[in-house]
């Protein structure tokens, strides 16, 4: 393995570096200056992006100035959820346990589910849509995020909810 073959690899980590720093000098830059291509990102990819990084506000702004909406956001509701969850993981996380046992119950089209060995998530359905639900992890959110997001999205089919 020759020298050229090595080059890139090492160089890798000091461009991504160049890069980074390129782009928070770069107030008010384009979407592309940010890394963000507004042909194919959708506000529903943001919302998924701030379930794994919601301790950067800054990148999540970012991306919601360059989404474009999507079904989901046209729509803006399903009408049922489940969420999904392992008490053991869940332990380490007080927020999914205090919004089951205090706020759950207050949403209709809400079903708490354990499912051992999951990480808490919320799989989100509308009557149109086939096949298998969105599925969004949870496992970082505060109980009024997951209260929040519940009372903007969920819009049950009152007919339809099993008592």
């Amino acid at each position: 393995m020759g020298m050229h073959s090595v080059a890139p690899f090492l160089l890798l980590p000091l461009l991504l570096s160049v890069c980074g720093l390129v782009r928070s000098d770069a107030a008010g830059s384009s979407c592309a200056d940010k890394g963000f291509d507004e042909l194919r990102l959708v506000c529903s990819d943001c919302r998924e992006l701030e379930t794994f990084v919601s301790d950067n506000a800054q990148l999540i702004q970012e991306c919601f100035e360059c989404c474009s909406p999507d079904d989901k956001d046209n729509r803006g509701f399903y009408t049922s959820a489940v969420l999904e969850y392992c008490p053991i993981v869940a332990h380490n996380h007080p927020d999914i346990l205090n919004f089951i046992k205090e706020k759950a119950s207050d949403f209709k089209g809400l079903r708490v589910v354990k499912k051992p060995s999951s990480v808490p998530a919320l799989l989100l359905r509308d009557d149109a849509s086939q096949g298998t639900p969105e599925k969004m992890h949870i496992m970082n959110w505060k109980k009024e995020q997951i209260e929040e997001f519940l009372k903007e999205k969920l819009r049950p089919d009152d007919s339809k909810i099993e008592q």
